[in-house]
């Protein structure tokens, strides 16, 4: 049975909803100045962490690994995620983790 493969754009508007329903802030990042830097920076009940959004099955560059650890080794979480989610503990048990 295959999986069935979400855009990434499908999968940020669900991210997006999310931590707006939980009154959290989210900014998107642009990576013209930071090759590899994660999509998105969240602050949500009082934690800040990264979410990388990728289309379903699609893996992080080897940049975006890069950055990824380089922000583990100053304590900052990055999530990566390829699925909708619907509330915030979907975000940390479906997204995975490049370190």
């Amino acid at each position: 049975m295959s999986k069935k493969i979400y855009s990434e754009k499908l999968v940020a508007k669900y991210l997006l909803n999310v931590i707006k329903e939980a009154d959290g802030l989210i900014f998107k990042m642009h990576p013209i100045t930071n090759k590899g830097i994660p999509d998105y920076l969240v602050h949500c009940n009082g934690h800040t962490f990264y979410v990388e959004t990728k289309t379903t099955g699609k893996v992080c560059t080897e940049a975006q690994v890069f950055f990824h650890k380089m922000l583990k080794e100053q304590g900052i979480e990055t999530y990566v995620l390829d699925v909708p989610v619907h509330n915030l503990k979907e975000l940390q048990t479906l997204s995975y983790k490049t370190y």
